[in-house]
């Protein structure tokens, strides 16, 4: 079994549900800003322009932040490596997780609303999210796993 690599994949209905948020997010903090600095007088801007300004910009990164994040991974998706003796999960921040092929008990696909990707859990009991993953990788990586369950000497035959 040579090196295989699987990339992590945006669906178009989580980037329009999140595109969707960061407008409704951004909207009222646009024109929170837009309609103190244009309507209100100098006292108000005085006492109250330092908080506008901080709670409009707070509402405008609270829904730009997760759809910047979303088409960041568009161009640099998370990798998943799976060899002979390991998975390799790495971010694109350059964070990586190692798992042997005889420490994972249990692979998984988790579905909701915008959150979907693969769930490992390990004979210690963590369980790892990986997102963003999609069913035909999850399959993939599930078959490598009962291959190199079945074709190792050191791990155990039952899957």
């Amino acid at each position: 079994m040579s090196n295989e690599t699987f990339f992590s994949t945006i669906r178009s209905d989580t980037k329009k549900r999140l595109f969707f948020r960061a407008l409704l997010l951004s909207i009222p903090g646009v024109f929170l800003l837009l309609g103190m600095g244009t309507f209100a007088s100098i006292a108000a801007i005085q006492s109250w322009g330092t908080l506008t300004f901080f709670v409009g910009m707070g509402l405008i990164a609270w829904g730009m932040i997760p759809y910047r994040k979303i088409t960041q991974l568009e161009t640099k998706p998370y990798k998943i490596i799976v060899s002979e003796e390991a998975i390799l999960f790495i971010l694109h921040q350059g964070k990586q997780l190692h798992f042997t092929h005889g420490g994972i008990q249990e692979v998984e696909y988790i579905e909701k609303k915008c959150r979907y990707g693969i769930n490992l859990k390990t004979k210690e009991g963590k369980a790892f999210f990986l997102p963003y993953f999609s069913t035909s990788t999850y399959r993939e990586l599930h078959h490598y796993l009962k291959l190199a369950r079945t074709v190792s000497p050191w791990s155990p035959i039952f899957w």
